[in-house]
């Protein structure tokens, strides 16, 4: 094995390593990984503009290659404390055990980083190492949804039609508007944010994840109470066998106006194509989401609700979060878990 003292160099990498990372996540992680082939993808995801990479690399001096990285995403942007989610954990099998924990430990020390936050962990490895060696609080998400009444359908699995309980009319004092990114920027400020929740989300980092991803294309909802932005929610569409699924991959604000979004399921459900609207949450009150509509997809349930688009998977899958400190949100937004799989523009 190699010896981690004497070989690495343990470094913040930067956009002259670009190449070598993406033939490393190429050669070591998967051929055809979108990260190791799309560079406008990678490049958005991961420099800064001061050509600093979001990405510790351990190079082998004496191989001249890269033995490992740990990428990691930011919540805010602009400001001095941000929090990060971890993204592509990989070291070379024939490396000391302990090369992945030092990569860890350089990404908490990044300037300015204050949680180190996992989604999207794998529950027979890296789970076991944020719960037994970083003392992380490990948890699984908690997938809901809501089916649109058809005679058929070739995404979802439905073998029991649940019964949705109609509460909006519980939440009529709330206008729901769809945004665009000047009116975005505009009202983001009338929110009431908490700088310390985990993760810390501020208007650049959403601005920059949702409105100028380079490849999806995010519709994001304004709930307003009295004509004042109280809360967002951000929908995307997957579409497979001429079927769309609607994902909710973010909410944020006041959680209490959750209800509101299920005032415009009539307008999502009328085209006759959309089979379902599904979300992805730790940490929200349950209560909360079930007013906007949702039910939860319950361990070992006989319905499936499909997750994975590029390629179609239709199975259900478990999504499974770490973070140092209780009371962390999540939501399928987060990190690197909405990314594309495939080299695609839409």
């Amino acid at each position: 094995m190699e010896s981690v003292r004497t070989n690495y160099d343990i470094r913040l990498a930067s956009q002259e390593d670009i190449p070598m990372i993406m033939e490393y996540i190429d050669e070591d992680w998967r051929r055809g990984h979108i990260m190791s082939v799309d560079r406008e993808l990678f490049e958005y995801e991961m420099l800064n503009a001061d050509g600093s990479v979001n990405m510790v690399i351990a190079y082998n001096r004496d191989k001249k290659q890269i033995d490992g990285c740990l990428g990691f995403l930011k919540s805010a942007y602009g400001v001095d404390s941000f929090d990060t989610w971890g993204s592509i954990w990989k070291v070379r099998k024939d490396c000391d055990n302990l090369l992945g924990l030092k990569l860890v430990d350089r990404v908490k020390k990044i300037v300015g980083n204050r949680f180190y936050l996992g989604i999207g962990i794998n529950p027979n490895t890296a789970m076991r190492i944020h719960k037994m060696l970083l003392r992380d609080h490990v948890a699984k998400m908690n997938h809901y949804y809501r089916l649109a009444n058809r005679e058929d359908y070739r995404l979802a699995v439905v073998k029991h039609v649940d019964v949705y309980e109609d509460v909006g009319s519980n939440f009529q004092q709330y206008e729901v508007k769809l945004l665009d990114i000047d009116s975005f920027a505009e009202q983001f400020d009338d929110l009431v944010v908490n700088r310390d929740d985990s993760p810390y989300k501020n208007k650049d980092y959403f601005i920059h994840r949702y409105f100028k991803h380079p490849i999806y294309l995010y519709n994001v909802y304004g709930v307003y109470e009295k004509g004042i932005l109280a809360s967002f929610f951000i929908l995307r569409e997957d579409e497979h066998l001429e079927r769309i699924a609607i994902r909710m991959v973010e909410y944020y604000g006041r959680e209490e106006c959750m209800g509101a979004i299920q005032n415009i399921f009539p307008q999502l459900f009328a085209q006759e194509s959309v089979e379902y609207i599904d979300f992805y949450e730790h940490g929200f009150l349950r209560q909360n989401v079930e007013q906007a509509g949702f039910h939860l997809l319950e361990e070992n349930d006989s319905n499936i609700i499909p997750n994975y688009f590029s390629p179609f998977v239709q199975e259900n899958i478990d999504i499974w979060v770490s973070s140092p400190t209780d009371g962390t949100k999540f939501v399928k937004g987060d990190g690197d878990q909405d990314r594309p799989n495939e080299v695609r523009r839409t």
